[in-house]
């Protein structure tokens, strides 16, 4: 597919992109959320575009910033979204935060960073995900938390899922896995999971 089939085709992936994230944010208790928000902060690196760098508010106490994130090529940048999973089943977390950046030139790319709140309001941050949705894709990479559905007692699961033709989950694949207490955290480079649904 050639990026000057001009709009419709990049219509048709931005509906797809839309049902994807609606039928997993459903699947996976992630709600919408105005408990949070997102400032830009526009600095000029020295590079041929723009980098455009986020900060993530708590929306009632902006002044206390607990991340930031960077767009390398803003003029690709078409929307960002913010939910919340609460209680997602690890100890000593209260709720899991997900910024979902989309950007779009010939496909959609939908960056996907994930940030758990402490009970005592500190954050840890999950290495980000990027996702590339074209005319024809039917999968996608998604952190799951031991609370939703595929979840593992007591750990993070990288995972790849596949989508019948109707959107709903038809294969999960665990990448990774990442072991979880409220102190430690550990990569258990589990790759060898495997399971059909």
């Amino acid at each position: 597919m050639k990026c000057n089939k001009g709009q419709q085709i990049k219509r048709i992936i931005f509906l797809l992109v839309a049902i994807f994230s609606f039928q997993l944010s459903t699947a996976q208790n992630f709600e919408t959320t105005t408990k949070y928000k997102v400032i830009p902060n526009f600095k000029d690196k020295g590079s041929e575009y723009l980098n455009t760098t986020f900060k993530i508010v708590d929306a009632q106490e902006e002044s206390e910033s607990f991340s930031t994130f960077t767009i390398k090529d803003e003029e690709s940048y078409e929307e960002m979204n913010i939910t919340v999973l609460k209680n997602p089943g690890l100890q000593g977390i209260t709720e899991v935060v997900k910024v979902e950046v989309e950007s779009t030139t010939c496909c959609t790319a939908v960056e996907a960073y994930y940030f758990l709140v402490a009970e005592d309001k500190n954050f840890t941050s999950l290495p980000s995900l990027e996702n590339v949705y074209c005319e024809n894709s039917g999968q996608d990479i998604h952190y799951v938390f031991p609370n939703q559905a595929f979840g593992n007692e007591g750990s993070i699961l990288k995972t790849k899922m596949s989508y019948t033709k109707t959107y709903d989950v038809q294969q999960v694949n665990v990448l990774q896995q990442f072991s979880w207490n409220e102190d430690n955290h550990e990569d258990d480079h589990l790759v060898a999971y495997h399971t059909e649904y």
